[in-house]
């Protein structure tokens, strides 16, 4: 076991659950941790390298002892809803450029029927541009930073 050790708290915060759960990680071997005397008795101190295995096995992230930083849980999550929320936002783009489309064919189509029943060429119809959600574009943009 490596000299760098955290306390059951300080490990349960860096990989984002709660101090019962950490503890039931040591008590199963998921992580080893030695018993150290502390102000009110016994306590773990969870070795950082294990607690380190044990993210990178989950596919979370933590700060090892050797200063390497992996994505905690928490960003994990935040890249998942960025992904989604980017999907989401190119699939709406999809879709109102589909409603333009839609939008001028009809025009077109109100523009040949006048044709066919009153047999003379109609003005055009003013052609609405497509909304752009704008908005959604830049927090795409935003989520997928620099």
């Amino acid at each position: 076991m490596s000299t760098s050790t955290v306390s059951l708290r300080e490990a349960a915060e860096r990989l984002g659950v709660s101090a019962r759960t950490m503890r039931r990680y040591v008590l199963e071997g998921q992580v080893s941790a030695s018993q150290a005397v502390g102000p009110h008795g016994p306590e773990y101190r969870v070795d950082v390298d294990s607690l380190a295995a044990l993210v990178a096995k989950r596919g979370q992230g933590i700060q090892g002892s050797r200063g390497q930083v992996v994505p905690d849980r928490q960003s994990t999550v935040a890249n998942t809803l960025a992904e989604r929320v980017t999907q989401d936002a190119a699939a709406l783009e999809r879709a109102w450029s589909r409603v333009a489309d839609l939008e001028r064919e009809n025009a077109e189509l109100r523009g040949r029927l006048a044709q066919l029943t009153t047999g003379t060429t109609p003005a055009p119809e003013p052609s609405a541009p497509a909304p752009r959600p704008s908005a959604l574009t830049r927090l795409r943009d935003r989520l997928r930073g620099p």
